[in-house]
């Protein structure tokens, strides 16, 4: 799952690799923030060791280098499979153009015309911000994490541990039982 930045915060993708022989699941995740919001952003301190340890990448100036992000796919891409892409699409086109494209490059030759056009929609799809869009996302999460039998695994990044704590969550009020995560305070960070 992806959440862009244009620099003024965490811009991130999230991973969930399934091996599909053992269904054990592996989470990752890559994130980037502008040298100028680093400078001044109240994480700076957090975010620093971070960039020292290689697990925050910075890109120079006050914008995102989107080039550096689809670099990253690019690099996961060659240890795994992906089978969809889940965005934030808010202030996203450039981003999803850039996915698109990738794509399109990489099943070249295989789908044409609607038939790819049906493929872009299944494998890129935007995640709407509501409560209702999250039920099943957090019930996926709630059953791996309580498995009888351990089967998430988490990367040594510490950015996925810190955006979970960062995060409660929320029943919708029109009860129906509708949740999502949300930050547990205005200026917490949980962009992975």
């Amino acid at each position: 799952c992806m959440d862009f930045s244009k620099g003024n915060d965490l811009c991130s993708i999230s991973y969930v690799a399934v091996n599909t022989h053992t269904k054990e699941k592996f989470w990752d995740c890559s994130a980037w923030i502008s040298e100028n919001t680093l400078h001044s952003n109240p994480n700076a301190a957090l975010y620093r060791q971070w960039i020292e340890a290689g697990y925050l990448y910075v890109c120079p100036g006050s914008t995102i280098d989107e080039r550096m992000v689809m670099d990253e796919i690019n690099r996961v891409s060659e240890h795994v499979n992906f089978v969809q892409f889940g965005y934030d699409p808010f202030d996203s086109k450039t981003y999803v153009n850039n996915i698109q494209a990738w794509i399109v490059s990489r099943v070249q030759g295989r789908y044409f015309g609607s038939t790819l056009e049906r493929y872009l929609k299944y494998v890129l799809q935007p995640v709407s911000q509501t409560f209702g869009s999250y039920n099943c996302a957090c019930q996926m999460v709630y059953d791996d994490v309580f498995a009888r039998e351990r089967c998430v695994h988490l990367s040594s990044s510490p950015i996925l541990p810190w955006a979970f704590g960062n995060a409660v969550l929320q029943e919708s009020s029109d009860g129906q039982g509708n949740i999502k995560p949300l930050k547990r305070t205005a200026n917490a960070k949980v962009d992975p």
